[in-house]
């Protein structure tokens, strides 16, 4: 008999709360969520799971699970693109990956969504592109400014100056789930 199919966030609230929780999300995800029905939106918390939790392989392979299910869709983009860019453990980073992802990204929303135009900055910065960083996250700022969104602009307003004095920013664990 098949389990009865949950939503993964459902799943991770119910597996969250047993003491015995395991550690492995993905193979805990797999069999309450069969196959085709997987849900992209799953993967994204899924991956920001083991994000929080400093899985960062686990955490990339749930996001590009996201991506696989529904391609090119921004929010998968966005974080990958994030961690490409500020992650503190350099193994981690790639500027080329993230400045094509959040590239990406950021055409298929207009070039107006103040996160990702932000994710777009950290991109171009990491990749050495600091003219370009500016110019993106002065763009992410106006976007930040017109929803309203005080803890971005002021995130945002702290990277530029990072990439003012040609340094990149780099993200904590801590923040993860913020971006």
């Amino acid at each position: 008999e098949e389990p009865p199919t949950r939503s993964a966030s459902t799943l991770l609230a119910t597996r969250r709360s047993l003491s015995d929780f395991s550690t492995n999300v993905y193979q805990d995800c797999q069999p309450l969520v069969p196959g085709s029905r997987f849900n992209p939106e799953a993967w994204i918390r899924v991956g920001e799971y083991h994000f929080d939790e400093n899985e960062l392989g686990a955490a990339i392979a749930s996001y590009r699970k996201a991506l696989k299910l529904m391609p090119g869709w921004p929010p998968p983009m966005r974080r990958l693109a994030w961690l490409y860019a500020t992650y503190p453990d350099e193994a981690y980073r790639s500027g080329v990956q993230a400045v094509n992802l959040a590239g990406q990204a950021s055409m298929r929303t207009g070039n107006k969504n103040a996160l990702i135009l932000d994710s777009l900055a950290a991109a171009h910065a990491e990749a050495g592109n600091f003219d370009q960083a500016i110019v993106t996250a002065d763009k992410a700022l106006t976007a930040a400014r017109k929803t309203g969104n005080t803890n971005l602009v002021k995130e945002i307003e702290a990277r530029l100056e990072l990439y003012h004095a040609g340094l990149p920013y780099r993200d904590t664990i801590s923040t993860g789930r913020t971006q």
